[in-house]
């Protein structure tokens, strides 16, 4: 026998080789697992850019901030100049001086209420959440105190104030918003009229009124037809703030700084209530000029995860609270977490077959090992295809029986034994099941995942207990011809 042909008769009965080859098939097959992954995350960004073209054309999250009253007075001041005498003698001189200087109050109490309508918009095979929600918001301002600033009450020109209320979108409100104020009738304009408020309030609306300096406390209400998508959140501007929101939407993620105090959530929707006071946040009640942009402190700490489709992207301001109207199921996120345990089946089910291979003596080819990898790679791609159009768990059953199938079917022109072709058909049917038990049960997931794994180590390791790995042809041969000896 030649150099060449013990090689070639090693090679076909090396189960180190073997072992070797199915080794690197894996690591081949990780490829085009990394491409369905990207395939998904593509898919997903798809998703996310026709959400935002639906927002775009609808209205998009809504923050509402307010009202904040601005009440003007006179500060005086010294002006110094040089005066020139008839004598061309020049001496300083100085007068006193006022201007216009601003001051601003948030509400001593702060009530909004109202409900949620949300609604799914479609394009193509993708949706979105926005909604309609019909607030009332109403409270009370108490008389401004500017003592601390040492401003006389003469020099505060209350008829001269306004109100100033920020929506994050404007394109979302539906009517004209008409604010009773001391029991008078307002409009608000578009825009904030103070140059000082807009740099902390970026979009909104405001309007002029008068504050009668003989009331202690001025209540005030309006109603605000506003349209949304996706969010919906609020900044406690009140001494005491309290929100009370209702709607039809049965998935709400409760979001922000604060959480309800108390909530209610069933398949009818979800009620909600929060209550913040003014020492559960971070600025004061008054403020004096440009100390208004304390205001405008942003939260960066979000988190937009690479997956996470849901996620909107923004940055919450500090100390705001609300609601997302999330989609119940995200077949994208869910599939990206499937697809992490491909590698997992793939290397699970080719030892199934390298088992079979040792125990019946059927040489399996590389080839065909590589053909049911690919078929344990397509599950991910029919998975994330069928559930853009039929949802996750029809998809996931749907899948995963196609692949179990296939693999079954073929196995059995490979082994050609019926037992073995339906021991791997339980095995690959318990690995697809347990598989979706752990997406389904995410905060056990790793626990359940561990220890499914040390099972099944511990049942390869009692399987092959007895086999002789360098003597494997000689074992079964003699154990065949100890058989066939008659008694």
């Amino acid at each position: 026998m030649s150099f060449l042909d013990k090689f070639s008769q090693w090679a076909r009965e090396s189960i180190a080789l073997k072992l070797f080859v199915i080794g690197f098939l894996i690591l081949l097959l990780m490829i085009p697992i990394a491409m369905v992954e990207s395939l998904i995350h593509e898919r997903g960004t798809n998703k996310n850019n026709v959400a935002k073209q639906i927002y775009a054309e609808w209205s998009g999250s809504q923050t509402l901030q307010g009202p904040i009253l601005t009440v003007p007075y006179y500060d005086y001041y010294w002006y110094n100049y040089d005066h020139k005498d008839s004598n061309g003698n020049t001496t300083t001189k100085k007068e006193l001086k006022k201007k216009i200087e601003y001051a601003h109050f948030l509400p001593t109490k702060l009530l909004i209420e109202g409900s949620i309508t949300p609604s799914i918009r479609y394009r193509s095979i993708y949706e979105a959440v926005v909604y309609k929600s019909d607030l009332k918001i109403h409270g009370t301002f108490s008389k401004p105190d500017m003592s601390e600033w040492r401003i006389e009450p003469k020099d505060i020109l209350y008829d001269m104030s306004s109100i100033s209320f920020g929506i994050s979108d404007l394109r979302g409100v539906q009517d004209r918003i008409k604010m009773n104020f001391d029991a008078k009738e307002y409009f608000f304009n578009p825009g904030i009229k103070s140059s000082e408020v807009s740099k902390a309030i970026s979009s909104g609306i405001s309007v002029p009124v008068i504050f009668d300096k003989n009331k202690q406390n001025i209540a005030f209400d309006f109603n605000l037809k506003l349209n949304g998508s996706e969010s919906l959140f609020f900044l406690p501007y009140g001494k005491e703030s309290m929100v009370n929101l209702k709607s039809t939407w049965s998935n709400p993620s409760f979001a922000g700084d604060f959480l309800p105090d108390s909530r209610e959530i069933n398949e009818n929707g979800f009620t909600a209530k929060w209550k913040v006071i003014d020492i559960n946040r971070a600025y004061p009640q008054n403020f004096k000029g440009s100390d208004i942009e304390r205001l405008k402190k942003i939260k960066r700490d979000h988190f937009v995860g690479k997956y996470d489709y849901h996620a909107v992207d923004q940055n919450y301001q500090k100390s705001s609270f609300g609601v997302n109207l999330k989609v119940p199921v995200d077949y994208y996120q869910k599939s990206t977490r499937s697809i992490k345990y491909g590698i997992l089946i793939i290397i699970l089910t080719f030892l199934a077959f390298f088992f079979v291979e040792i125990f019946i003596k059927k040489r399996i080819h590389a080839f065909q090992y590589i053909l049911v990898g690919f078929s344990l790679v397509l599950f991910f791609a029919l998975l994330i295809s069928f559930s853009e159009h039929i949802g996750f768990d029809f998809a996931y059953l749907i899948s995963s029986i196609i692949t179990v199938m296939a693999i079954t079917l073929y196995s059995k022109s490979i082994f050609k034994n019926k037992k073995f072709m339906l021991i791997l058909c339980g095995i690959l049917s318990f690995f697809y099941a347990f598989i979706y038990l752990l997406l389904q049960l995410q905060d056990y997931s790793l626990i359940l995942g561990t220890g499914m794994l040390f099972v099944v180590l511990s049942i390869i390791m009692y399987i092959s207990k007895d086999i002789d790995w360098y003597n494997i042809k000689k074992e079964v041969g003699s154990s065949n011809n100890d058989r066939k000896q008659p008694k």
